[in-house]
């Protein structure tokens, strides 16, 4: 009855907020923040051609095994769920949610960085710094599925963490289920439930103690039960696309890759080859000329032609990615509705317009080479853990590979907008960075307190 009464007067409030007092400041600077950014935009944007196949996305179809368009299923649902609901607004309604779960994120956000070991004031620091760059706001008004990658990659690490710390099943199945949402909203994140995997497994042979082989045997027969889903998934796509796969883009973008590097004329399939060497002479444009030759040969030859060619061409093919890699090194990272005057809302409150420069400038720093370095030098981390440890490091490992994975791999997938394949990489970075911080504070704290016993 004490504490309550202390409480009610006042002194307890006061203490709460004294103890967070940093918190006090970020949370309302994160609100103006984004209420800045989102003011200037228009409800939702759509203008891109990706955005048209997710809007023209056949649920009824794809529910009877016929896939329309080639697209991951989860977000063409969301959509079509949506206009159900929402005939006229369905597209700003959807804004709307991703915008609202990106908010909720934040507060998972949150509690993975004390989880992982982030102290103040190097926690709410992070979460400033990732809830106020258009980097991730610029998505949430974007008829598109970065928004979700971002939030869902978020609330996806912070179960495996769960799980790393507490060997809890429940922790271990939500995980496995946000890499199943993940990977039907983006193919791209099959890597994740691959990482589960291995993980599992070696979690397995160095177990935490035995009661944890049952829950793994658990979870690797969970892991069995979505592989065979998806494999069931790619054999429908393939009748249906001439791809074994869960999305036809793969076909194109490797083609891409073919006439932007020149290899297309060494194709081993001449017909394929002359056909693209023929539109190209003629002025085509090498984006429409991918449509083209997948159009005429379908993507099981076209997909099988350049992948025949960067196998029998390996080290050309490894060395010009890696200088496309560094090429493409100091592109910003940026949401797409922020680098569109189409995008803006020309009735807004010009004060939006005013402190946009600002925010710019303060918030829209990062770019691709930071991210691969911080991989790298989470790698070494890693090992540096492994061996003053001498224990399996299951933080480091889950970070260096996923982030690994999700950098340096893109340019091996994909053909261009490599900062928007790997958007999802900003949840871990900011966990790197604090994690980093977090260790210079330590030593920091550490050498001032051996100081006056070096003195004496």
């Amino acid at each position: 009855m004490e504490n309550k009464a202390l409480w009610h007067s006042g002194a307890g409030i006061r203490a709460l907020l004294r103890r967070h007092w940093l918190w006090c400041a970020v949370i309302p600077l994160v609100v103006l923040s984004r209420i800045c950014w989102y003011g200037m935009l228009l409800p939702y944007k759509d203008t891109f051609i990706d955005c048209g196949d997710y809007i023209a996305f056949d649920t009824l179809a794809m529910l009877q095994g016929n896939p329309v368009n080639g697209r991951a299923p989860i977000y063409g649902m969301f959509l079509d769920f949506l206009e159900l609901l929402f005939p006229a607004q369905y597209l700003s309604v959807a804004a709307f949610i991703q915008a609202a779960v990106s908010t909720v994120s934040l507060f998972v956000l949150a509690k993975l960085l004390y989880r992982i070991g982030v102290s103040s004031p190097w926690c709410e620091l992070c979460v400033f710094f990732y809830s106020t760059t258009s980097a991730v706001l610029g998505w949430d008004a974007c008829i598109l599925t970065e928004s979700f990658s971002l939030s869902w990659g978020i609330f996806f690490f912070y179960c495996t963490v769960l799980y790393i710390q507490q060997h809890r099943l429940r922790d271990g199945v939500l995980s496995i289920l946000w890499a199943m949402a993940l990977i039907f909203l983006r193919p791209q994140f099959l890597v994740y439930l691959a990482l589960l995997l291995v993980f599992f497994v070696l979690k397995l042979i160095f177990p935490y103690d035995k009661a944890e082989r049952k829950t793994l045997g658990r979870l690797l027969l969970l892991q069995l039960v979505c592989w065979a889903g998806i494999f069931a998934y790619c054999l429908v796509f393939q009748t249906h696309f001439g791809v074994f796969s869960m999305s036809n883009a793969m076909p194109r973008q490797n083609l891409m890759v073919c006439i932007d590097r020149g290899y297309y004329t060494d194709l081993e399939d001449g017909e394929l080859a002359s056909f693209v060497l023929e539109q190209l002479d003629q002025g085509g444009e090498p984006a429409i000329v991918c449509t083209e030759a997948v159009e005429r040969f379908g993507n099981g030859r076209v997909d099988k032609a350049a992948r025949q060619y960067f196998a029998d061409h390996f080290d050309r093919y490894f060395w010009d990615t890696i200088d496309v890699m560094w090429q493409n090194s100091s592109e910003p990272f940026y949401g797409y509705a922020y680098n569109d005057a189409l995008s803006y809302n020309s009735d807004a409150w010009g004060g939006f317009f005013d402190l946009y420069p600002y925010q710019k400038i303060l918030f829209d720093n990062l770019t691709i080479l930071h991210v691969l370095l911080a991989s790298a030098l989470e790698g070494i981390a890693m090992v540096v853990v492994w061996i003053k440890r001498r224990t399996m490091p299951w933080l480091h490992m889950a970070l260096f590979s996923i982030s690994v994975c999700t950098t340096y791999l893109t340019f091996f997938i994909t053909n261009s907008q490599y900062m928007r394949t790997m958007i999802s990489i900003l949840p871990y970075f900011f966990c790197m960075a604090g994690l980093f911080l977090q260790m210079c504070s330590d030593y920091a704290a550490r050498v001032r307190a051996a100081q006056p016993a070096n003195t004496q």
